[in-house]
């Protein structure tokens, strides 16, 4: 028979305070394109693209993108196709409640 033997780790109280503020933030929007019945349409995310909340110089910058293109490609909405990307953007201040 093994014998199990625990261990006690112990955490300074100045980092236990810092996790404790510490929180991660994103703003994740979800967008959907719909292609014309006649047109052929082409998208695509910028680098520069950025969400800032109403009242404040902040810039949230893009963290990630999924299902559309970044520049410098070009992505395609054939006639009558429905495109749905996301977009996930660093988290707005504490005071924000309104976007511009």
């Amino acid at each position: 028979m093994e014998t199990i033997v625990e261990e006690k780790i112990e955490i300074a109280p100045e980092l236990l305070a810092q996790i404790a503020v510490q929180e991660e933030k994103q703003v994740t929007v979800h967008g959907i394109i719909y292609g014309d019945k006649n047109v052929i349409y082409s998208v695509r995310v910028w680098p520069r693209i950025y969400l800032i909340p109403k009242g404040s110089n902040h810039r949230c910058r893009l963290l990630h993108h999924f299902n559309i293109t970044f520049y410098p490609e070009w992505q395609p909405i054939k006639p009558n196709e429905t495109l749905r990307f996301t977009l996930v953007f660093e988290g707005f201040p504490a005071d924000c409640t309104i976007l511009t």
